[in-house]
């Protein structure tokens, strides 16, 4: 019988991660496996490689796009040369569970999966994904900052924490003045308009910033509205929800859109906007101090995998200084590593404005209110559906 994670397990840690967050700074329009040393594994920690899956096969599903082409780049040499395994990268974006839910429980069609809580938590519930023993993937606790490991799904067994980008306000500065707050988009909305990303979990946390801000409050309050008043931020959304020009689909269907003048401004992910900035296109976006939402994202192993040993190895091979270093070096892409963020930030001003890297930014992250997303789901989905994006 598959195990399943209580909705109260869910929810226990608010947010899935505690903290507040400091203020991501202006992105400006300008262009070894020693890892565990001095850790304990517990029983039946997950092989170091040398050979040790000789033969063997791993398929990871990833996310499309930018995720996808760091694996196959760097996961996929590293970890085969490690053990001797043949690794598969597979991609999706919100289809990647469906995939999963449609498999034989003996036979999934991915041995590791990355997703976030608005699928991942509900398909733990639906019992899709096997606990594990976390001392198995030392690399976890030995290197990722302690705040992205406080979550449940790692408290529980489900799921290795990883963190991505922030919401960040975004403008094509060849159309309009910079945006600064996100009640600016419906105040000043600029002739070519504006996008919002067609998925709830950011825009609607977008939409609630916009109403705190209307309603003569502090910046970050959108949250406090989320968890006292959903009903009127839902009502605020879908009375403006036609307001918006282009509800994004991906990252890359929004910067394409921002960068070519289809709209003004919008909400993005920040990492979208560093190779654009970086070539030079006329974008610039900041995250509104006391607004920061991060994304939560988690690695978890399907149930019926071909070999726990191995899913578990790779989970280990990710949380490795040596991938890590990788992630931040590409420019990228977020480093759960705190020194070797802190270290590469130092060399690359436009990554550090993306993605936390001192002690004191790791310490007060946050992310979506996703404990108010999966208490909520079926009502937000009914009004996001059919009065916002009607």
């Amino acid at each position: 019988m598959r195990s399943r994670l209580s909705r109260r397990d869910v929810l226990r840690h608010g947010s899935l991660l505690a903290g507040a967050a400091g203020a991501i700074p202006l992105l400006g329009a300008c262009a070894g496996e020693d890892d565990t040393a001095g850790t304990t594994a517990t029983e039946g920690p997950a092989p170091a490689g040398g050979g040790d899956f000789d033969g063997e096969e791993i398929t990871l599903l990833v996310y499309s796009g930018l995720t996808e082409d760091l694996y196959r780049a760097n996961f996929v040499p590293q970890f085969e040369a490690l053990t001797g395994a043949t690794v598969t990268i597979d991609s999706a974006w919100t289809e990647g569970i469906a995939r999963l839910e449609a498999a034989p429980d003996d036979a999934p069609p991915f041995d590791v999966v990355l997703t976030d809580p608005t699928q991942g938590l509900p398909a733990i519930e639906q019992g899709l994904f096997q606990q594990f023993d976390t001392g198995r993937v030392p690399n976890a606790a030995a290197n990722f900052h302690p705040s992205l490991l406080d979550t449940t799904v790692y408290d529980q067994g489900y799921g290795i924490p990883f963190i991505s980008s922030a919401m960040t306000l975004a403008t094509n500065t060849e159309l309009a003045e910079p945006f600064t707050t996100w009640n600016e988009l419906l105040a000043r909305t600029p002739e070519q308009g504006f996008m919002l990303y067609n998925l709830s979990y950011m825009s609607l946390y977008t939409f609630a910033e916009m109403m705190a801000e209307a309603e003569g409050m502090d910046p970050g309050q959108g949250r406090d509205l989320l968890e006292g008043d959903l009903e009127g931020v839902l009502s605020f959304a879908a009375a403006n929800g036609d307001r918006v020009g282009f509800y994004w689909p991906s990252t890359s269907a929004g910067v394409d859109a921002l960068v070519n003048g289809e709209v003004a401004a919008g909400n993005i992910h920040g990492n979208g906007l560093l190779a654009p900035i970086r070539d030079g296109a006329p974008v610039t976006g900041t995250v509104p101090p006391g607004t920061e939402a991060y994304v939560q994202l988690f690695f978890g192993v399907p149930q019926g995998v071909r070999n726990l040993d191995l899913s578990l190895a790779a989970l280990d091979h990710i949380c490795s200084r040596a991938f890590q270093q990788t992630l931040a070096e590409s420019g990228e892409y977020a480093c759960a590593v705190q020194d070797i963020a802190e270290d590469y930030a130092g060399t690359d001003d436009l990554w550090a404005a993306a993605f936390p890297s001192t002690e004191a930014q790791f310490d007060a992250l946050k992310y979506y209110p996703y404990d108010v997303y999966a208490a909520n789901a079926d009502r937000i989905a009914e009004v996001w559906d059919n009065e916002v994006l009607r």
